[in-house]
């Protein structure tokens, strides 16, 4: 008779015609990666120096996290707790204590 608890998707794969369904503890991530990146400060040195914090949601509650340079197209994003539904295509910003934008792009 369907599921004892609600359902969401997690992942599709349109290549398999493939959906994902899991309970909403798997909507949560502690991380997350972003291409094409904008700086707004050239040094990432410089940025990780800061307390950085990130929104995924335009709404969303700021939440304090380290970035780390995966390559000059990459960046990983790592949260100090567990943020609900980072979603690929969406945008990621991060931004100093003083609300300044040091570095955006697109979840990967």
């Amino acid at each position: 008779k369907g599921a004892k608890s609600r359902m969401y998707v997690v992942k599709i794969e349109p290549q398999t015609n493939t959906i994902y369904v899991s309970t909403e503890k798997d909507l949560y991530s502690t991380e997350l990666t972003i291409s094409n990146p904008v700086l707004y400060e050239n040094d990432i040195r410089k940025i990780n120096s800061f307390d950085l914090f990130c929104k995924i949601r335009y709404k969303s509650l700021p939440i304090k996290c380290k970035i780390y340079k995966i390559d000059n197209n990459k960046f990983k994003i790592l949260f100090e707790q567990p943020v609900k539904a980072v979603t690929k295509g969406q945008y990621a910003v991060v931004y100093d204590s003083f609300g300044r934008i040091l570095i955006s792009g697109e979840i990967v």
